[in-house]
């Protein structure tokens, strides 16, 4: 994957070893709206666990979108490991996001038409890199759905499809994993399973992890927590 500027440069270079990061004053509103966001100040250390909590409309999965690169501020900066990235094109962040970042939504968002094996292949595939079967087969299996690794999403649970969207968030070996209501879905049982699975692949794997929830108890588990409250940090 060929990086075009120096921030994409230094960004992307600098991942190995950082995962951290940082919000200045950052704003986000949609055309001439009144922002839905912020200002913001919040700086996210590299390896750490954090829960974003708040009632709906708080602004909390505006808040993910504008850390994964999806939405440019509208004001203030957003840096991650330690170089800018809201400012770069959209193009820049989509690399970015593709090769750093691992997303887990609430609803998974598998490719229909690929099996689970294929959904947790495709970032690799996207970016050029080798499939491994042996690494693939044995995530599958550590996340408990390799017997229905040949099945589409439409054939399986929706704690398997959870299951298999953690899956393809780690595949690439991400410095920062984001997950907007991975449980929100799901009965409690299954609830409490992928979230253990989730902090513990980013756990072994280093990488910094920002969960947003509306369950206490999913907060609990997390480092630390950071509440939203009409698009501002309360807590």
């Amino acid at each position: 994957m060929r990086l075009d500027s120096s921030a994409e440069v230094r960004a992307g270079a600098s991942h190995q070893a950082r995962g951290d990061l940082a919000l200045r004053r950052v704003q986000f509103a949609f055309g001439a709206a009144r922002p839905v966001l912020g200002p913001v100040d919040l700086s996210i250390p590299a390896g750490s666990r954090l829960a974003l909590v708040g009632p709906s409309g708080s602004g909390k999965s505006t808040l993910l979108q504008v850390l994964a690169g999806i939405q440019q501020p509208t004001a203030g900066s957003v840096e991650f490991a330690g170089a800018p990235f809201g400012s770069l094109d959209q193009d820049a962040r989509a690399r970015i996001r593709l090769a750093r970042f691992g997303l887990v939504f609430q609803f998974a968002e598998l490719v229909p038409e690929l099996d689970l094996a294929e959904n947790v292949e495709l970032p690799l595939r996207i970016l050029g890199r080798r499939v491994e079967r042996a690494r693939i087969a044995e995530l599958l299996d550590r996340l408990g759905i390799a017997r229905v690794a040949k099945r589409v999403p439409s054939q399986v649970s929706g704690g398997e499809r959870q299951r298999a969207a953690i899956a393809r968030a780690m595949v690439h070996d991400p410095a920062v994993v984001l997950a907007d209501e991975p449980t929100g879905a799901l009965d409690g049982e299954n609830g409490r399973a992928v979230l253990a699975l989730l902090l513990e692949c980013s756990n072994e794997a280093g990488a910094t992890l920002v969960v947003v929830t509306h369950d206490q108890s999913v907060a609990d588990r997390l480092d630390r927590v950071v509440e939203l409250r009409d698009g501002r940090v309360v807590a």
